[in-house]
C-alpha cells in the first residue's frame, strides 16, 4: 500500500511564504503586530544619496511592495530603517545645502523630512501627474525643487506629455511646465541641474509629434522655456551627469551608448567601447574618470568619456544607481547594495540591516530543524542555519538565478532539489522556459542536472523515482514504497491556481 507524506503541504508552504514576505518587506505595521523580519539582508535599491556635511551618512531608497528609506552613519557598514512609504517610489535626494532635508519621489508627489529622516510629510502635485523620473534640489536655493514626469492631458484615451514640476516652497506647492506644448504624448525621465548655474536644467525623455521621438532638452531660466539639444544622440536619454569642475561638460547615457559634450550640449561625441548606459557618475576625485552601468555591466572611462572599458560587473541584480565619494563607490541594484574601495575592481556586499529583499518560496528542513532555504530574485538560493538569524548564499549553478521552487529530502539534510524554468520568480523564463530539476548531495556546495523537460517522454510507462507532472508549480518530496532503493519520490505538481 502506498503511503504519501509531504515535507511541507502545499497550503502550509503557501502560508509560510506569505508570512515571510509579510514580515520581510510588505507591511509597515509588521513589527507592531508581533512579526520580526528574518529574511536575508538586501533588496531592490533604487537610489542613494550622501548628506552634504558627512560622507559616511548615506540614505538608501529600497522598494518592494512599499518604499523604504534606510540610513547609515558608518559609510554603509550598518543600516537602519527610517520609514516605510505606502506608495510607489522612484528617487531620493538630499538637499545639497541643508544636511537635514531629504526628499523621496513618489508617483504623485514627494515625501519630505527636515530632521534627517526621523519624520516625514507627504505633499502631492495639484494636477494629474505620473512620475517615473527624477528629483533634484537647486544647489543654491533649498526652496527650489524639480521633478521630471508627465502631465496627464486625457484619461480616456490615456494621454500625457513631457513635463517638469517645480516647487519654490520646498516641496509644499508645485507648478508644472509642458516641455513640448504641441506633443500628444511623452515622458520626462532623466534630470540634471547645473551646479554652477542653477537656473540651467537638462531633461531627457521621449515624446510624440506625428511619430515617436527621443529627446534631450535644456532650460536656461529655471524650467520656464526649453530648447531641444538632442543633436546626434540616439535613443532616449536615461541618465545625465555634469562635470562639477567644468559645467559646460556633460554626459548622457542611452541604450545606444554614452555621449559627451564639452560645450553645454551644442555638439556631441559618442564614446567607444560601451554599448548602453542607464546609470552614470563622475569621479569627484578626478573628473576624467567616469563610471557607467547597464543591466549587469559596469564600465569605466579614464579619458572623459572618449573610450570605455568593461569592469567586473555586479554579481547580482540589475544596476539602478551609483554613489561616489573620494576613495569609495557604491552601486545599488535589484540584488542589493555593494561597495568598492579599489575603483570598481572588486565589490563586497554593504546592505547589513537593509531588510527589503523580495522573498520567493521558502522551505524549512525537516531533517535539520532550524535550517531555512529561501529563493531571492537576482541572488539565487539563500540558506539560514539558525532560523533566520544569519544567511549565506549557496554557490551559483547553471540556472540558479531562475529557480522557481526548491524541495528538501525529508531525512537527508544534504539532498536538495531545485526547479528552474517556470515563470514564478524565474527571471530567465522567457529565454529558457523549459523546466529542469537540479540536485545537490552536499547541501548546495555543488549541483548537477537531475532531470529536464526533454527527458520526460523517456519516463513514460516506467516506475521512475523522479517525475515531472506539470509545467511548473510546487516541488515536493513524498514517501513511496519502502522496498525501493530511495523511498522518496520527487514530484513536480501543477500549481493549483493555474
Amino acid at each position: 500500500m502506498r503511503k504519501d507524506r509531504l515535507i511541507i503541504p502545499a497550503v502550509a508552504l503557501s502560508l509560510c511564504v506569505f508570512m515571510i514576505a509579510l514580515a520581510q518587506s510588505s507591511a509597515p505595521d509588521a513589527a507592531a503586530s508581533g512579526w520580526k523580519a528574518v529574511g536575508p539582508d538586501g533588496g531592490d535599491i533604487l537610489a542613494l544619496a550622501e548628506t552634504p556635511s558627512n560622507p559616511n551618512e548615506i540614505f538608501a531608497l529600497a522598494t518592494n511592495n512599499y518604499g523604504q528609506v534606510f540610513r547609515t552613519l558608518t559609510g554603509g557598514t550598518r543600516w537602519k530603517r527610517m520609514t516605510w512609504i505606502n506608495d510607489f517610489v522612484y528617487d531620493l535626494v538630499c538637499d545639497p545645502r541643508n544636511p537635514g532635508i531629504v526628499y523621496v519621489l513618489w508617483m504623485n508627489g514627494v515625501y519630505k523630512s527636515t530632521d534627517i529622516g526621523t519624520t516625514w510629510t507627504k505633499y502631492s502635485f495639484p494636477t494629474p501627474h505620473s512620475s517615473y523620473g527624477r528629483i533634484a534640489v537647486s544647489p543654491k536655493n533649498s526652496s527650489i525643487v524639480y521633478v521630471t514626469g508627465n502631465y496627464i492631458t486625457s484619461r480616456a484615451p490615456w494621454k500625457s506629455c513631457m513635463a517638469v514640476f517645480k516647487s519654490n516652497t520646498g516641496g509644499r506647492t508645485w507648478s508644472f511646465k509642458r516641455i513640448i506644448p504641441g506633443s500628444a504624448q511623452g515622458q520626462a525621465r532623466a534630470l540634471a541641474v547645473d551646479p554652477g548655474q542653477p537656473n540651467t536644467l537638462y531633461v531627457g525623455g521621449w515624446y510624440t509629434i506625428n511619430n515617436y521621438r527621443d529627446g534631450l532638452f535644456k532650460s536656461r531660466d529655471g524650467g520656464t522655456t526649453w530648447a531641444e539639444i538632442t543633436g546626434t544622440i540616439a535613443e532616449e536619454p536615461r541618465a545625465i551627469v555634469i562635470d562639477p569642475t567644468n559645467t559646460a561638460r556633460l554626459y548622457v547615457g542611452t541604450i545606444a551608448g554614452v555621449y559627451a559634450s564639452a560645450d553645454g550640449g551644442r555638439t556631441w561625441t559618442k564614446g567607444k567601447g560601451i554599448a548602453a548606459a542607464s546609470v552614470l557618475a563622475v569621479d569627484p576625485s578626478n573628473p576624467q574618470n567616469l563610471y557607467a552601468g547597464n543591466e549587469r555591466t559596469i564600465y569605466r572611462s579614464a579619458d572623459a568619456g572618449i573610450t570605455w572599458a568593461k569592469l567586473p560587473g555586479p554579481a547580482y541584480g540589475t544596476l539602478s544607481c551609483f554613489s561616489l565619494s573620494p576613495g569609495r563607490m557604491f552601486y545599488g541594484s535589484t540584488g542589493g547594495l555593494y561597495k568598492s574601495t579599489d575603483a570598481a575592481t572588486s565589490w563586497t556586499s554593504s546592505h547589513k540591516g537593509i531588510k527589503a529583499s523580495k522573498m520567493g518560496p521558502m522551505v524549512v528542513s525537516k531533517a535539520s530543524p532550524g535550517t531555512l532555504y529561501a529563493l531571492v530574485p537576482s541572488r539565487g538560493i539563500m540558506k539560514s542555519p539558525d532560523s533566520g538569524a544569519t544567511w549565506e548564499k549557496l554557490p551559483d549553478f547553471e540556472r540558479s538565478q531562475g529557480i522557481a521552487r526548491i524541495a528538501l529530502h525529508p531525512t537527508n539534510a544534504k539532498i536538495i532539489y531545485a526547479l528552474a524554468g517556470g515563470p514564478v520568480l524565474a527571471t530567465n523564463a522567457m529565454a529558457n522556459p523549459l523546466p529542469s530539476i537540479y540536485k545537490t548531495l552536499n547541501g548546495g556546495l555543488s549541483w548537477s542536472k537531475a532531470l529536464t523537460q526533454e527527458s520526460k517522454p523517456r519516463l513514460r510507462g516506467r516506475q521512475g523515482r523522479v517525475r515531472i507532472g506539470g509545467y511548473h508549480g510546487p516541488l515536493q518530496v513524498r514517501e513511496r514504497r519502502k522496498d525501493l532503493d530511495d523511498p522518496y519520490d520527487l514530484c513536480l505538481l501543477k500549481h493549483p491556481c493555474l
